[in-house]
């Protein structure tokens, strides 16, 4: 296990199974800010959303395209257009290995007392943790283990 640092906050990030490349990544958020730490992890969650399924835009675009036709939406409005956006999202999403899985990254962790988990694992599991502990812990109330 080691230790980050990032804005002044410390981060327990552990190797698991270190010769199967897999990361850990354990939140504590106080009681008192339960709400504020779950309203952080879910703009998390569609941001990170967002972020996988703009690594493909044309099969972003190919799936929207396909829900118009489904929707008989030729030249939606724009309320209209930015629901069908978010369905295409996640319909990419749930195209994620693991996208089931409370602990994978972009979902909500796994929940267990005043803590939550996220796991990743793969060549760049490192790089991909610390990016999703960036998104959750945008705001300082967060404590590291």
């Amino acid at each position: 296990m080691f230790i980050l640092t990032m804005g002044g906050l410390r981060s327990a990030v552990g190797l698991v199974l270190a010769m199967k490349m897999r990361t850990l990544l354990i939140l504590t958020i106080p009681e008192t800010q339960a709400s504020k730490g779950a309203t952080l992890v879910r703009k998390a969650q569609q941001t990170w959303k967002w972020r996988t399924a703009l690594r493909t835009p044309q099969h972003l675009s190919a799936v929207l395209r396909n829900l118009c036709l489904q929707k008989k939406q030729n030249n939606p409005e724009k309320i209209v257009l930015r629901q069908l956006s978010l369905e295409a999202v996640n319909i990419l999403w749930e195209e994620q290995e693991g996208h089931r899985l409370a602990m994978t990254i972009g979902n909500a962790g796994s929940q267990h007392g005043g803590e939550r988990s996220w796991w990743a694992r793969g060549p760049r599991c490192l790089e991909r943790i610390q990016e999703w502990e960036h998104k959750v812990t945008e705001v300082s109330f967060v404590k590291h283990r």
